[in-house]
Parts: structure tokens; sequence; C-alpha cells
């Protein structure tokens, strides 16, 4: 064997990474900008787009062949790729793509999916979870950019609807000189929570805050300042503010696990009518016992007089700014992969390895462990 071939034999071959097009209604975010792709093809990856996955981020095919990447069909982006990075949880219609030996990387949720989290243990898919990639400082890098806008989405499209539509206060949550402003609940002092509260007190409306931790409340008065009233979370409390509320901001958030209905139908029936509810951690199951998931097409309903949005992808309606938001903390990543290998990456950076959802038939997870336990009893 000459020097040559010897050295061709033994180079790694390149990792093949995919970029689905997402399917929910209305999500226009990709898994991958151009900027991006140029970079894991520098790398060494073969980088597959699917065909039209990135134009409602405003990415034509163009600008990914010209980077480099290879403009795909759905069979050949799922097919001939072993690491898929996407931005949502597959679908019924996507199980099938799913195979032994691939990776995907993506927001996964699954807590509240078991039928998903059965298609990855059956298929042995090794499933890296966005929002599961924890520092050893408990901060989540991959989850804090789009809790962000989702925090900012809750109260500019809530005072959107509460204003406009037919079943509406008709309210301008601002107020005007000399009169009264809007009141405006969130409940969870986390990183979704804050963003609204800020997003609230911008817009000066009345604003107050309930968390079940001190410590919680003490970051949010250092980050929200005196104007927004901070409270310790009970049940008296969080009845007496439910029914104050004009626009409700459901922002309670259990890590890895389905969220906990925190607001009962009770408090609900409470509330005034016309007043509206915007269930953010509806990803997650959602924490008000009223809600059900609906879509950008049709994306509120009312229940016992009290509009409801209870969008699962809610920053897909801005899928430029949060595609360039989380594709800027979730790129590194799988540059890393690219470099070291999935495996590689995962020995290399623990927080990944605490991301782990499913592998090799089994949830990984606690979160999801304990959300779904009849799965991990079946799967081990």
């Amino acid at each position: 064997m000459t020097a040559s071939a010897s050295k061709s034999s033994s180079r790694k071959p390149k990792i093949r990474i995919g970029i689905p097009k997402e399917v929910k209604i209305h999500e226009g975010r990709v898994g991958l900008t151009p900027e991006g792709a140029a970079r894991l093809v520098r790398a060494g990856a073969e980088v597959r787009v699917q065909k039209g996955a990135g134009v409602i981020s405003g990415y034509p095919d163009a600008e990914y062949r010209k980077a480099g990447a290879k403009i795909a069909s759905l069979a050949e982006t799922w097919g001939k790729s072993d690491l898929i990075v996407k931005i949502k949880e597959l679908t019924p219609p996507e199980f099938r793509h799913l195979r032994r030996g691939m990776t995907l990387f993506s927001y996964l949720h699954l807590a509240p999916d078991p039928a998903f989290t059965k298609a990855l243990l059956e298929k042995q898919v090794l499933a890296i979870d966005y929002e599961h990639v924890e520092m050893k400082n408990g901060a989540t890098p991959l989850l804090k950019p789009m809790s962000d806008v989702a925090g900012h989405l809750a109260i500019t499209l809530g005072s959107y609807y509460l204003a406009t539509h037919p079943q509406g206060a008709g309210l301008l949550l601002g107020g005007l000189s000399g009169i009264h402003s809007g009141e405006v609940v969130v409940v969870g002092a986390g990183t979704v929570g804050l963003a609204s509260a800020r997003q609230a007190l911008g817009i000066e409306a009345n604003v107050t805050v309930l968390d079940i931790s001190a410590a919680a409340l003490k970051r949010a008065r250092k980050e929200l300042g005196p104007r927004a009233k901070l409270v310790r979370s009970t049940p008296a409390a969080l009845k007496k503010a439910v029914a104050s509320a004009d626009l409700l901001v459901g922002a309670v958030y259990s890590r890895g696990e389905r969220a906990p209905k925190v607001i009962s139908v009770d408090m609900i029936r409470s509330m005034k009518k016309g007043s509206l509810v915007m269930d953010v951690a509806i990803d997650q199951g959602g924490c008000i016992a009223t809600s059900r998931p609906t879509n950008h097409e049709e994306p509120l309903f009312v229940k016992h007089g009290v509009l409801h949005y209870c969008v699962p992808n809610m920053p897909g309606t801005v899928p430029q700014t949060s595609t360039s938001a989380i594709t800027s903390v979730t790129l590194p990543y799988v540059e890393r992969m690219v470099k070291l290998g999935v495996e590689g990456a995962l020995r290399r950076y623990p927080e990944l390895t605490r991301a782990v959802d499913t592998r090799d038939g089994q949830i990984i997870h606690e979160g999801v462990r304990k959300s779904l336990p009849a799965l991990a009893r079946r799967y081990g």
C-alpha cells in the first residue's frame, strides 16, 4: 500500500448533516443559516439542506449552495444524514424518517409527547435536546434565546389580541395619560417570565410577577427594578393576582418534565371577561388547567369568557430573528460534533451529555423518565 493510499484509508469520514424543513403550521425557523452551513463545510462536514427549508427565515436555497451545502429532497435530507439538526420536535408523519444510528439535535419536548418518545426509543435514536444543555452553574444557553423571544411575544401578541379580538377587552395595556394601565400578571420568574415582565414594563403596564422561589424573586428585583410588584407564590396570592389580570402569562417551567398545572379552572373563572391568557408553557403541556395546544392559523379560543393563546411554537412567528438567535448558540456545538464526532463531543462537553434524552432504546434524561414512567419501565 502506498503512503497516499494509507493516508486516504485512515482519513476520518465526513459527518453528514441534514437540515430538514420544519413542518409545523407557520413554523418559519430553520436549523442552520447559510453562514453556519459554510462554517460546517469548512470544518469538513457534508451538509444537506432540504429544498426551501430557509426561505421563510429569509435564506433562499441559492445562499446555501453558495455556502457549499447541497440542496436535497426530503428523502435525501433524512436518508443520507447521520446528524439531523432541527428546531422543533417531530410530528407523527416525520417519525418514519428516524432510523438506528441517527443523531437528532433539536428542541424535543418529550415530557408531554409519549408517541414521539416511543418512536425515538423504537428506532434507537440518539436524541440530544437543546433545552437540556445545562452548564455547571445551571445556565441553559440553548434554551435562553427562544425563551427571551417567547417572553417578548407574550406581551406583543397579547397586547394586540386584547385590543383587537371581538371577544377581547378592547384594552390598551399601556394606558394613556390619566387612564389606568392594564394589569399584567406573570406566573414564573424564569427567562420567559422576566422577558415578559420587561416588555410589559416597557409599555408602562402594571406588572406583577409571582414565583415560589425567593431566590428567583431576588433576581427578578435586580433585573426589573422597583416598578414591578414581586410576590411569593402561594395559593392565596396566586388566586388574588390571577383575578386581577387583564393579561396573564403562564411561564412556569420544570426542566425536562411536564409543566405543573398551577392555575386552576376556578382561577380562570374568576378572571374578567375579555381578559387573555398566554400559556407559554404549552410546549411542555401547559401550566393552566384550561389550556390546550393551538396553532398560528387558529391561535385563540375562549373558555369561561377568557381568551386563551396556547401556540407551542410562538417564536416561529418571527423566524428571521429566532433563527439568528438560536443558531448563534447551537452552531458551536454542531461544530464540535464535526470536529470530534458526536461521541467525542459528548465525552468532552458534559453539558451535552446532560442533554441526552434517549439513546440505545432507553430514556436517559431523568425528567423525561419521571414524566413518562410507563415508557421508562417498558424500555428500561
